[in-house]
């Protein structure tokens, strides 16, 4: 079911980043919850790129719509709270938590309207 009150191309998008402060190759992950897509980079810098490219081409699949769960006034308090359960979930003990930095970025789209040919 589409949520009709949020349009997709005029809205921000909450990025949740995790910051893995131990040695990885590759100690940036972002997670897009809208698209339920994560993507990943090596320093902070690459990871705005990555997160900017896969946002544009989520917004270009013409069958993707907002889910129901879509909510504007989300806080970062509650995507953090995403965040760690989300972390918890995936068995990340509490020591190896204390070594990953939780943040929230925003996206935001704003583009015209599409034109029907």
């Amino acid at each position: 079911m589409e949520n009709k009150k949020l349009d997709k191309f005029n809205m921000k998008y909450p990025v949740i980043v995790f910051h893995d402060k131990t040695p990885k190759e590759i100690p940036y992950i972002a997670y897009i919850p809208y698209f339920l897509c994560n993507t990943q980079g090596k320093t902070e810098k690459e990871l705005e790129l990555m997160v900017d490219d896969l946002i544009k081409m989520c917004l270009e699949e013409d069958h993707w719509q907002l889910p129901n769960y879509a909510d504007p006034d989300i806080s970062d308090w509650e995507l953090k709270q995403i965040a760690d359960n989300s972390l918890k979930d995936q068995g990340v003990t509490e020591e190896e938590r204390k070594q990953i930095e939780v943040s929230v970025w925003w996206y935001e789209v704003r583009t015209e309207l599409r034109k029907e040919r």
